[in-house]
């Protein structure tokens, strides 16, 4: 079986090498760092990308601030849409997982891309951290469902999830198996947690990324109107 988009790019030398200069900015600085994976879906209707995906910048917060989002794809006009977006949070014993506020975003990314580019997509995030022995624990999480989540079922999950465990999460240490466990039991998104080194993804979790989709539909008479509005 061929390797999807999701496990090529996590185990390509350049991922790896954006990981670890992510990881040593947040160390040196405790700042949120981050970058997005953009994929190609078309030629581009402006700029033609000869690449199949790109990896952006890197992404640095400011003082007590979370990452800005900044767009990697252009779209239709370069044929690349934003499909993995990762950050880093700094040292928090040994993980990190997903706040509210990520869960809420993958959702509202998700509806852009839709509203501005036509594409139905299940993005994936990444949530990273590391511990004492630079070992790079990645919280993976994708919406399961093939529309993104409904507003109310969307802030039903969040608030339950942020009294079952993000709030017990900042008191005491939660195993990250029932994180895992918890989305996946939603029955809302695909969750898995890999840890990567310097090497990168460790071989024994490689399997698990084979559990999230790269699948993608373009709405061809929605892109086609788009794009003549805008000529």
């Amino acid at each position: 079986m061929s390797q999807s988009f999701i496990e090529y790019i996590l185990q390509t030398n350049e991922f790896t090498e954006r990981l670890i200069k992510a990881r040593k900015i947040t160390e040196e600085t405790s700042l949120e760092t981050g970058f997005v994976v953009a994929r190609k879906f078309m030629e581009g209707e402006y700029i033609k990308q000869p690449h199949e995906y790109k990896i952006g910048n890197l992404i640095i917060s400011g003082d007590n601030e979370s990452i800005p989002h900044e767009y990697c794809g252009l779209g239709y006009a370069d044929g690349l849409y934003d499909f993995i977006d990762f950050h880093f949070h700094q040292d928090f014993e040994s993980y990190y997982i997903p706040s509210p506020s990520d869960i809420r975003n993958l959702n509202q990314d998700r509806i852009d891309l839709y509203e501005l580019d036509a594409i139905n997509s299940q993005r994936l995030s990444i949530v990273g951290s590391y511990d004492k022995r630079k070992r790079m624990h990645l919280f993976m999480f994708q919406e399961k469902t093939p529309k993104p989540v409904f507003p109310d079922v969307l802030e039903e999950f969040c608030e339950r999830y942020e009294k079952d465990i993000f709030d017990l999460f900042s008191i005491r240490f939660i195993e990250p198996n029932v994180v895992v466990q918890y989305f996946n039991d939603s029955g809302l998104y695909v969750c898995e947690m890999v840890t990567a080194t310097r090497k990168g993804i460790k071989p024994e979790d490689v399997p698990k990324l084979k559990n999230f989709t790269d699948q993608f539909s373009v709405d061809t008479v929605r892109l086609d109107q788009l794009i003549k509005d805008n000529e």
